[in-house]
């Protein structure tokens, strides 16, 4: 495996070792958040403390935003198959393999807002953010699609493993997250403050991004 890994990073130029790098990172950082998003919604759903999975949910759906970033803006500079701008941010616009990469533009998007809507959190509705919680496994699903059908190294074993992983992932964090979505707040405000108080943090937890430090 560690033979595999090095070849990898040994073939084509360095922007295109970039672009692969930098989206296979990406991918695996978002397949640890949303993992660690469920082993936190698990203890929560035990009426227990989180414990370290809602910081590293939170930082691994932050770094893999930020190495999807390094993805597409190197797209723009590969001196093989160079994509236009529009083509990177307008899904369905690229005219190399349009509908696998407006997979990868619309789980870059997803993300974005995702991180996005953790800092406009405060103005949100709570039945909003947790709608937008249940995006987070479907841009994984997306990542996962576009990884399979255009991914360079996809034909490679633990490549094909990582994105059997996230697919398989993202489906069975669907439900979940759906229910996150949709729950009641029982009681309102108070009983939501007494069960933020009993897991040691907000009741609304960011399922990608920084958390926020600042009272309810």
């Amino acid at each position: 495996m560690t033979g595999g890994i090095l070849r990898f990073f040994a073939e084509g130029s360095l922007t295109w070792s970039v672009i692969r790098a930098g989206g296979l990172t990406a991918y695996a950082l978002l397949v640890l958040s949303v993992a660690a998003g469920m082993a936190a919604e698990y203890r929560r759903g035990r009426r227990a403390a989180p414990g370290p999975w809602l910081a590293v949910h939170d930082f691994a759906g932050f770094l893999g935003l930020l190495f999807g970033l390094v993805h597409a803006l190197a797209l723009l500079v590969d001196p093989v198959v160079p994509y236009a701008l529009r083509e990177v941010l307008v899904p369905g616009l690229a005219t190399y393999e349009p509908v696998a990469s407006a997979l990868g533009s619309l789980a870059l998007w997803g993300v974005a807002a995702l991180l996005l809507a953790v800092d406009l959190r405060e103005w949100l509705p709570d039945g909003t953010w947790r709608a937008l919680h249940a995006g987070v496994p479907v841009a994984l699903l997306l990542a996962s699609l576009h990884g399979f059908w255009i991914g360079t190294d996809a034909g490679s074993t633990w490549v094909r493993l990582l994105l059997g992983v996230g697919a398989l992932l993202s489906l069975g964090a669907l439900p979940a997250s759906l229910r996150v979505a949709f729950r009641l707040t029982e009681g309102g405000t108070g009983e939501k403050a007494g069960r933020a108080q009993a897991l040691g943090r907000d009741a609304g937890a960011a399922p990608l991004g920084r958390r926020r430090s600042g009272p309810e």
